[in-house]
């Protein structure tokens, strides 16, 4: 687990943004990574990272980009360590840690066959 700041300069003045970033322990719930990617905390501009979910035949890498309320979703490279950072100005550190942590809780056997249509369309949507 990370916690970071970042400054971004211009003439003028500073913006800094917050970084908050969880690993992931194994595959996660298909359901509950699209219910955070949905609905990221309102503080945070975007999340990326790469995630492993079990569909049934295993689990598979994807890549998430969430910039906005634009979810992007691609397969994922192997061997990469999982998990997600979120990055935004102001913010909760402690309350997106738990909703990252929350998303990258280790899943229970496969994902949902609903929580896996959720994932999938994303992904079909991001091409």
């Amino acid at each position: 687990m990370h916690t970071g700041q970042a400054e971004q300069g211009g003439q003028g003045g500073h913006v800094h943004a917050d970084s908050v970033t969880v690993r992931a322990a194994g595959p996660v719930d298909a359901a509950a990574l699209v219910d955070l990617l949905e609905d990221p905390p309102p503080s945070a501009y975007r999340i990326k990272g790469v995630v492993a979910v079990d569909a049934g035949r295993g689990a598979r890498p994807y890549v998430v980009n969430v910039v906005g309320r634009q979810v992007h979703i691609a397969t994922g490279p192997e061997g990469v360590e999982p998990g997600l950072v979120a990055i935004g100005t102001s913010l909760d550190k402690a309350a997106v840690r738990a909703r990252l942590e929350g998303a990258l809780r280790p899943a229970r056997g496969r994902s949902t066959r609903d929580g896996v249509r959720r994932l999938v369309q994303h992904k079909r949507l991001s091409v």
